[in-house]
């Protein structure tokens, strides 16, 4: 009897059977695009790229039986070529760290009259944008992006004017790629909690 693990909103269904694959087809946990794979197998793959699986989705084909191992899945984390974990954890941290001297910018607007107040809230604001421009770097060097364009980001980042827009596109580049594993991307990225959950 073949037997599948499912990836559903970031989380590993299964091992589930060719009836309990039907249930998940029609209440939506299963759908063309879905992850799957098939117990024993070493890759994840698109629902609609596995015969049996297609069959499920689309009824009216004829099935063929097959035998299937009660091997443990492979986790998504071993099917991807860049490190997921380093990229989720990474680009969090500048998002935080981006959120963070948004007030500072502000308490720097504020100490102009006073010198030493200024100096102070400029070198915390200096270490917040200097933080979040190593952490995008490490997120887009744990994602396996070309070095030249990792520099490239960097002096982006580095530009007044353009250093927001060029974080907003960054950010969502990394989103993108963190989605297209199954991970649930919010406003401070993937937690520690959901990348647990998904066996990252």
């Amino acid at each position: 009897m073949i037997m599948w693990y499912i990836q559903r909103e970031g989380r590993t269904i299964g091992p589930v059977d060719a009836e309990g694959a039907r249930k998940l087809c029609q209440t939506g946990g299963l759908k063309h695009a879905t992850l799957a794979c098939r117990v024993g197998d070493q890759a994840w793959s698109r629902a609609s790229s596995d015969a049996e699986l297609l069959r499920i989705l689309e009824p009216g084909i004829p099935t063929t039986p097959s035998l299937a191992s009660m091997a443990p899945p492979p986790s998504v984390a071993s099917t991807t070529s860049w490190d997921v974990r380093k990229t989720a954890t990474a680009h969090r941290t500048a998002l935080i760290l981006f959120l963070i001297s948004i007030p500072v910018t502000g308490v720097w607007l504020g100490t102009l009259r006073s010198p030493s107040a200024n100096l102070l809230v400029s070198f915390v604001s200096l270490a917040l944008s200097i933080g979040t421009i190593v952490y995008i770097c490490k997120a887009l060097s744990a994602m396996r992006a070309n070095v030249g364009l990792i520099v490239l980001c960097a002096i982006l980042l580095i530009a007044p004017c353009i250093n927001l827009v060029t974080l907003l596109v960054l950010s969502q580049v990394i989103q993108r790629n963190l989605k297209s594993v199954g991970l649930r991307c919010g406003l401070l990225g993937v937690s520690e909690a959901r990348l647990s959950a998904a066996n990252f």
